[in-house]
């Protein structure tokens, strides 16, 4: 139920991040990332700008405009606590107390979800794994010490339950020469309050723009003149939405990047409903069941081609969820007695 997965900062530090900043936790996935249940630990991952694509032109509520802010709210990558992914736990306590915090909020992006969800499984986090049980307070049980077992390891189940209430919608991300370095913008004194403290340089007429009462003025210095500092990118998107760069400043480049619908159930079933990151599971062996919370036709076919088979997928409405779910308990049940 958001268009990001937050990692957490300590699990993600185990991985190879770009380090443009620490300010949220999640990460930017090529196409063939997901072809395969395993993810990296040496080879570099992307770490997703924190860029406000949606409160310039929509206000919680309803339409209209917002803010030329960054929102929180909408965020591509939220940092809300309840948002961040509980590696691995033997606390039914914990995690029912994560669960009944979590809230919904913000596009979907199911094939993000199962991603991590395989990650979480595969051998190939083992070592990251058996990291986060070390130290004084660590993130994960030292229990969980040597896990995830291998795939042939006798006796081990690997289970993914996914559940969504909708269907894929849509991910922004930034473009590569947008995520780090200096910007464009300047502001006086960095007064990101004040409507006049700003300018933005153009480089094809040599001038700074700024917007003052709905109308652009240009002039050879920024506003502030010496006073003035230059933003890096990344203060640039943990203060402005990037409507307000596209709109207020439209002849600037574009500086992110749309993933429909359409290629983000691709990266989770594949074009013809037999590939992406859920077939790379059930090639593991991963037994995967789905949950359709009174979804779309559409999203059920979904979520069905995910699924392990046909049986393996429920669609559900109202308190039927809880049936489901002691459904999909008692079939995992029987295959751990099967195996």
């Amino acid at each position: 139920y958001a268009e990001q997965v937050l990692v957490g900062e300590e699990m993600l530090q185990e991985f190879n991040i770009t380090n443009e900043h620490t300010d949220s936790s999640c990460v930017d996935f090529n196409n063939s990332d997901f072809q395969s249940a395993s993810m990296s630990l040496t080879n570099q991952l992307q770490r997703a700008g924190t860029l406000d694509r949606r409160s310039y032109h929509w206000a919680p509520g309803g339409h209209g405009h917002n803010s030329r802010f960054a929102q929180e709210w909408a965020r591509t990558c939220r940092t809300d606590s309840y948002r961040q992914i509980v590696p691995f736990s033997n606390s039914y306590t914990s995690l029912q107390t994560q669960i009944g915090n979590m809230q919904a909020g913000g596009y979907t992006s199911i094939h993000l979800g199962m991603k991590w969800a395989t990650t979480l499984l595969d051998p190939s986090f083992q070592p990251a794994l058996s990291n986060l049980t070390l130290g004084s307070t660590p993130l994960v049980n030292a229990a969980f010490d040597g896990r995830p077992f291998n795939y042939t390891r006798p006796r081990t189940q690997k289970v993914v339950v996914l559940m969504t209430d909708g269907k894929n919608t849509s991910l922004y991300s930034l473009k590569s020469g947008f995520r780090s370095g200096l910007s464009p913008f300047f502001l006086d004194d960095k007064d990101y309050d004040d409507d006049d403290a700003l300018s933005v340089y153009r480089q094809s007429t040599g001038k700074y723009y700024h917007v003052h009462d709905g109308y652009t003025h240009w002039s050879n210095n920024p506003r502030g003149g010496s006073d003035a500092v230059q933003l890096t990118y990344q203060e640039v998107w943990e203060n402005y939405a990037v409507d307000y760069w596209d709109d207020e400043f439209h002849w600037l480049p574009n500086s992110w990047d749309y993933t429909g619908s359409s290629t983000m159930d691709n990266q989770l079933i594949g074009s013809d409903g037999d590939g992406g990151i859920c077939q790379a599971a059930k090639d593991e062996g991963i037994e995967v069941f789905t949950l359709g919370f009174e979804t779309s036709s559409y999203s059920s076919g979904v979520l069905t081609h995910c699924a392990s088979s046909s049986s393996h997928h429920f669609d559900v409405d109202g308190t039927d969820i809880s049936e489901a779910f002691n459904s999909i308990a008692r079939e995992i049940h029987d295959l751990r007695l099967t195996n």
